[in-house]
C-alpha cells in the first residue's frame, strides 16, 4: 500500500497542450553590434503564445533593451545610449519532458536600433529574424521559470553577424482555454 500510495502521489507530466495560452515574461541581458564597436546592455522581452498542437505554438513577441555604446576614435561616431528593440510574429517547437520542457523559437518581424552619430541620433527599423533556443521547468501546471537565448538579425544585411543577442531567465504563466 506504501508504494501504491508513492505511485499516486508522483508528479505526474505537466504537458503542454492544444489550446493553451501561454504568457512568459523574460527580463535579461543583451548584446548589440554597431560597425565594429559592441554595445553591452540589458532589457526585457514579452512572449504570448498559443497551443495549436502540443508541441507547437504561434506566437508574438517584443523585446526592448538599452545599452551603452562605446565611443570609437577619432573617425567613428561617438558613444552613448543606443535602444534596440524586436517585435514579431512566428511559432515555437517545445520537447516536453515531463517538468522540464526545451523549446525552439523562430520569428519574423520589425527589428530596430536607435543610436547617436556625429548628426544626431541614427534610426534604424527593418526586417528581422528572430531564432531563439530555451528550456522552462514546470513548477506547477500552470507555472514555470526558465531560461532563453535568442539571436536577432537583420533580413536585408545577414553579413553582418552578430546584430543583436538577448539572453536572460523567464517565468511563464499558462492558462487553459
Amino acid at each position: 500500500m506504501a508504494f501504491a500510495a508513492l505511485v499516486a502521489s508522483a508528479p505526474g507530466a505537466a504537458r503542454a497542450d492544444e489550446r493553451e495560452l501561454l504568457l512568459a515574461l523574460q527580463p535579461g541581458f543583451a548584446v548589440a553590434r554597431v560597425g565594429d564597436r559592441t554595445a553591452w546592455g540589458g532589457g526585457g522581452g514579452l512572449d504570448l503564445q498559443y497551443g495549436v498542437t502540443d508541441a507547437l505554438s504561434v506566437r508574438v513577441t517584443g523585446a526592448y533593451s538599452v545599452h551603452s555604446l562605446p565611443a570609437g576614435d577619432k573617425n567613428m561616431p561617438p558613444g552613448g545610449q543606443l535602444t534596440a528593440w524586436h517585435a514579431g510574429a512566428g511559432i515555437s517547437y517545445a520537447v516536453d519532458i515531463v517538468r522540464l520542457v526545451p523549446y525552439f523559437d523562430l520569428s519574423v518581424g520589425l527589428l530596430g536600433m536607435s543610436y547617436p552619430t556625429d548628426k544626431g541620433p541614427r534610426t534604424l527599423n527593418d526586417v528581422g529574424l528572430e531564432i531563439g533556443l530555451g528550456a522552462d521547468y514546470l513548477i506547477t501546471r500552470l507555472l514555470s521559470v526558465g531560461f532563453v537565448v535568442r539571436y536577432h538579425a537583420y533580413l536585408t544585411n545577414l553579413s553582418d553577424i552578430p546584430i543583436y543577442l538577448y539572453a536572460g531567465p523567464r517565468i511563464a504563466v499558462r492558462f487553459e482555454l
